[in-house]
């Protein structure tokens, strides 16, 4: 079974992989993918959703977005104003969306 987030991924979309890290036995390291283009990695982090059907293969992998030390801080700051916004509008709904912008 193969999932739809890598049915057109071809191996001239990625630039490079790298394994993050110092081996060490009985560790996971993080692996790095660089594709080539903005477009691709776009596309592949719109699909993550389809990782969540039960392949076996895939139980306990993560995709992120690999950002500096900076750019984390600021997304979590502008998600904690958000999320401020958002508890003092006095809404009783439960959704979990934030407005970031």
């Amino acid at each position: 079974m193969q999932l739809s987030i890598f049915n057109q991924l071809e191996d001239e979309d990625i630039d490079k992989i790298y394994r993050l890290g110092h081996w060490e036995e009985d560790k996971v390291r993080p692996l790095l993918v660089v594709f080539k283009t903005c477009e691709t990695k776009d596309e592949v982090m719109a699909n993550l959703r389809n990782l969540t059907q039960p392949v076996q293969k895939f139980t306990g992998i993560s995709i992120s977005h690999d950002l500096p030390p900076k750019d984390r801080e600021e997304i979590k700051r502008l998600v904690e104003v958000a999320k401020q916004e958002h508890d003092s509008k006095n809404v009783d709904d439960n959704s979990g969306n934030y407005k970031l912008w």
